[in-house]
């Protein structure tokens, strides 16, 4: 198997999936979305893959809009 095939299938898949388990709404459907968390589980998930997976040259920014509770924070 050619080693982007095994990564699709190793780290790829799995991630999708748990993404797709978290019920992150938008702010629009949960007015309590960011005492629930879940957007922020989301965000962590994917900055947490790339972090594991870092492609030469990259930069992981997580950027929050103000108004919303949050800061702009960079990693």
């Amino acid at each position: 198997m050619n080693p982007i095939a095994q990564l699709w299938d190793a780290s790829i898949v799995p991630t999708l999936a748990s993404y797709i388990r978290i019920p992150a709404k938008s702010p629009h459907f949960d007015p309590d979305w960011a005492r629930h968390g879940h957007i922020d589980a989301a965000v962590e998930l994917a900055a947490n893959w790339c972090r594991q997976h870092p492609a030469r040259g990259m930069h992981l920014e997580i950027v929050r809009l103000p108004n919303l509770a949050f800061s702009r924070r960079r990693i």
